[in-house]
């Protein structure tokens, strides 16, 4: 190698260093940006299952809070966390299957920590801290006793929710 190879070498080793986390947050950028591109109806499930909560109110207060709870879990999950995954890996063939794998159920409460981490960094939303002005709990805890409460309606035919909450 020429002593001027070597020089071109070294110069650009440095701009990859200098330039390399901006890159690839840019290039994370353009992945979240084409996810919300590619699914331009994101948040319609969760705004249909608000809308049938909404309708309900007055007909069944628990078949309310099941699907206000609905909303509430696909709009995290759909409209918030599995974009910022999606965009995150950055290998678009398996990309689809990262998330699903991560989105899961129970993969929600196994990576707990690290999924509000991604939300937190990513997505400028802190669940942990962010709290309702009527309300002691941060929204992950609302959103625990929430999922708690609803499991318990569906799962064990307990019908006795309340229009003041939990």
């Amino acid at each position: 190698m020429t002593h001027q190879e070597a020089e071109y070498e070294e110069f650009m080793d440095r701009l990859y260093e200098e330039n390399k986390e901006q890159a690839i947050e840019e290039f994370t950028g353009e992945l979240l940006q084409s996810y919300y591109r590619s699914n331009g109806l994101l948040a319609k499930p969760a705004f249909d299952a608000l809308v049938e909560a909404r309708n309900l109110m007055n007909t069944s207060i628990t078949a309310a809070f099941v699907f206000s709870a609905i909303a509430m879990e696909v709009a995290l999950k759909e409209s918030l966390l599995k974009p910022i995954v999606h965009g995150l890996v950055h290998a678009e063939s398996v990309a689809s299957l990262v998330t699903d794998l991560v989105m899961g159920h129970q993969s929600m409460d196994r990576y707990k920590d690290l999924l509000l981490r991604i939300l937190r960094e990513h997505g400028g939303v802190d669940l942990l801290s962010y709290k309702r002005s009527d309300s002691a709990r941060n929204i992950w805890e609302e959103i625990k006793a929430i999922q708690k409460k609803r499991n318990l309606i569906v799962h064990t035919a307990q019908v006795r929710a309340s229009k003041n909450g939990l």
